[in-house]
Order: C-alpha cells, then sequence, then structure tokens
C-alpha cells in the first residue's frame, strides 16, 4: 500500500507539472496550431523507436518525452539500483562506507529520473535501518528544457509526498538530498570529497549522433571521479555504442556487468493516460495533424511503467 502510494504521488507529480507546461505552451494557439506543434514533437521523439536523438531542446518535444518515457526511466533507474544492491553479498547495503554519504554524477540526466530513483532507494535503506548522512546528485543535460521540467516535477512531487501521511519514510529521504543541474556546455568541473561513495550514471544518453562527445565526456569524469560504481544503458539495439561509449570497459581495476534487471513498477499509469488522451481529444476536429495516424497512435495508447529492452551495463570498482 506504502509504495503504490509511492508511485501515485509520482505519476501525479508528472501529471500535474505536464499539464501545466501543456496549457503554457499552448496559450493562445488555435487548435490548427497546436495539432501542428503535438505532430512535429511526436515525429521528433519517433526517432526514439529506432535508436535516434530528438531535439531534446525543443520545450514541445521535452513535454511529450516526460508524458510517456519519464516513468519508464525512473522505473529503469530504481530497478538497476535495486537489482545492483541485491547482487552484493549482504543483499542489503545501498552504500559502502559507513558515513553514509554518496555522491552521484549523472550525465544526460534528462528529466532527472535518476534523482527520482535515488530518493526511492534512500528511502528503502531508511526503512531497513541503513545509515545514510547525505546524498548530493549532480545532473548533467544539453537541454534546459528537460531539466526545467525535471526540477519542477521535483518539486511538485515533493510537496505531494509531505501532504501524506503515508509518506513520511519518503518525506524523510528528501532530508538527506541536495542537488545541482548544470549544462553541459560549458562542462561543468565537479571534484569530488573520496570520504563519500561515489556513482557516475548515463542512463540512455549515448546515440549514433553523440557517441564521440559522450565518451569523452564520461572519461573525464571517471578519471576525475574514480567512482565507486558506474551506469550506462541505451536501447538495446544500441549495445555496441553503449560499450565504445564506456570509460570502465577496458580499465581493469572495474568488474563489468550485464544484463537484466527486474523492473520494480509494473502496470498503467491511468492518469498520465488520460491526459495524453484528452491532448488528443482537444484537437481532434482540427484541420492540421500531421500525418493522421500519428497523433492518435502515439497519444491513445496507455502509458505504462515498463521500458522498451535495454543494454543495461554497471561497473564496480575492485
Amino acid at each position: 500500500m506504502v509504495m503504490q502510494a509511492r508511485i501515485a504521488a509520482l505519476e501525479q507529480s508528472i501529471m500535474n507539472v505536464a499539464n501545466a507546461e501543456y496549457e503554457r505552451l499552448a496559450q493562445g494557439m488555435t487548435e490548427n496550431q497546436r495539432a501542428d506543434r503535438i505532430g512535429r514533437a511526436l515525429r521528433s521523439l519517433s526517432l526514439l523507436q529506432t535508436g535516434g536523438m530528438p531535439d531534446y531542446k525543443e520545450a514541445w518535444n521535452a513535454l511529450f518525452y516526460m508524458l510517456w518515457y519519464q516513468p519508464k526511466q525512473v522505473n529503469l533507474a530504481y530497478s538497476i539500483i535495486r537489482g545492483v544492491i541485491e547482487q552484493r553479498p549482504d543483499r542489503n547495503s545501498f552504500l559502502n562506507r559507513e558515513n553514509g554519504r554518496l555522491h552521484i554524477v549523472d550525465f544526460g540526466c534528462g528529466s532527472l529520473a535518476m534523482q527520482f530513483a535515488v530518493a526511492l532507494v534512500v528511502t528503502d535503506a531508511l526503512e531497513m535501518g541503513e545509515l545514510i548522512g547525505a546524498v548530493h546528485i549532480d545532473s548533467i543535460d544539453p537541454s534546459q528544457a528537460m531539466i526545467n521540467l525535471g526540477q519542477a516535477t521535483w518539486n511538485e512531487f515533493q510537496r505531494l509526498v509531505r501532504e501524506d501521511p503515508l509518506l513520511d519514510d519518503l518525506s524523510l529521504s528528501f532530508e538527506t538530498i541536495t542537488s545541482a543541474t548544470y549544462l553541459v556546455e560549458p562542462p561543468p568541473a565537479i571534484e569530488r570529497d573520496t570520504s563519500w561513495d561515489c556513482w557516475l550514471s548515463a542512463i540512455h544518453a549515448v546515440y549514433d549522433t553523440n557517441s564521440g562527445y559522450v565518451k569523452e565526456a564520461l572519461k573525464g569524469y571517471k578519471d576525475d571521479l574514480n567512482p565507486d560504481l558506474g551506469f550506462i544503458t541505451s536501447f538495446r539495439g544500441k549495445e555496441s555504442l553503449v560499450r565504445a561509449a564506456s570509460p570502465f570497459q577496458n580499465d581493469g581495476r572495474y568488474v563489468s556487468r550485464t544484463g537484466h534487471f527486474a523492473p520494480q513498477f509494473d502496470g498503467t499509469l491511468e492518469n498520465i493516460t488520460s491526459l495524453r488522451r484528452g491532448i488528443d481529444e482537444s484537437i481532434a476536429d482540427a484541420e492540421i495533424r500531421g500525418d493522421q495516424d500519428l497523433i492518435p497512435n502515439f497519444l491513445r495508447g496507455d502509458v505504462t511503467w515498463a521500458w522498451a529492452p535495454a543494454a543495461t551495463w554497471h561497473y564496480v570498482r575492485r
């Protein structure tokens, strides 16, 4: 029941922010203009079906990304972390150091899916009686639009959680988490306190068109931070990109592992599904709907927690 309340608050926060953003972007537009912008956003995002990279800097693209992919990305990040914890000898410990302090550098953070996942994992750890002293997350992405939506959703998530007595443990996790966001240009210089655990993540951040840049950036952060744990993922068909971009792959100090992680959440997000269908209905009479089947095919489907088959690698420093 408590976990259902957590994911309900997460869904509601995404929906509330997305609905407000849609109203902001669509203000003053005719039905035809809204249909045109929605169609262009969905065409851009359809590149993801073949592993292509949409233009995430465009606000409409960022909005419709969040309304489909954000729950999946949170579930993926949370499920990977839970899976890695369960592979440890004691199957429980979230952190290695006794001070309970963790620094995460999340490259290609999008709308902060890793940050939401970490809040859930910290809550799990607190419930198990583990000491969590502090968690700091540095999130890096080229798209200010994606970061803005993520930060607004994080603020809304905290508000909803603090209003629900069932979620006191999750609310407590917020007290341990601090965060900062950066655009990739210029690349932020990030330092590590070696008394803290350190993770480096890149969740679905590498594409054909940016693989060289991602590889160079991740290598720089790996060399500077010497992280204890690394996570790199992409679409299943892009596994070669993950291996090529990974700074850990040929570093003998790290044990590399790949494989499937069991999803922690499943089912349909009914409220977000209804919001998307409502948007489709609001432009049903538009004369301009781009490809006639594109908008209804994309907006009428059920939004679920399930992510598309993914290539997932994690690396543990010896």
